[in-house]
């Protein structure tokens, strides 16, 4: 449990990450598929393939988002950090 006063991550960031996760098993079990393909026409094989190359866009979609939401937050908390140095220092500086 987080401690009083303290942010749990971002709940877009913990979303976006458990949906990083979905595409890769998703894109594992394509692979998986077309990595098993037999030396004959195997359509299913040929369909995992596209769908694991729709898969691989989508993930990169969806880390750039992850990245850029992440980044922001990151930003938002070290300004807000910065703040409270300043704050202080200037109340120990009016002592």
């Amino acid at each position: 449990m987080p401690r009083r006063g303290r942010r749990r991550a971002g709940a877009s960031v913990v979303d976006r990450a458990a949906a990083v996760r979905c595409r890769v098993v998703v894109l594992q079990a394509c692979a998986r598929t077309w990595a098993d393909r037999a030396d004959v026409a195997d359509p299913i094989a040929r369909a995992a393939a596209n769908d694991a190359i729709d898969g691989i866009d989508a993930l990169v979609r969806e880390l750039q988002e992850l990245r850029a939401t992440l980044s922001g937050e990151t930003r938002e908390y070290d300004y807000a950090a910065a703040v409270r140095v300043d704050a202080l220092l200037e109340s120990r500086a009016q002592r």
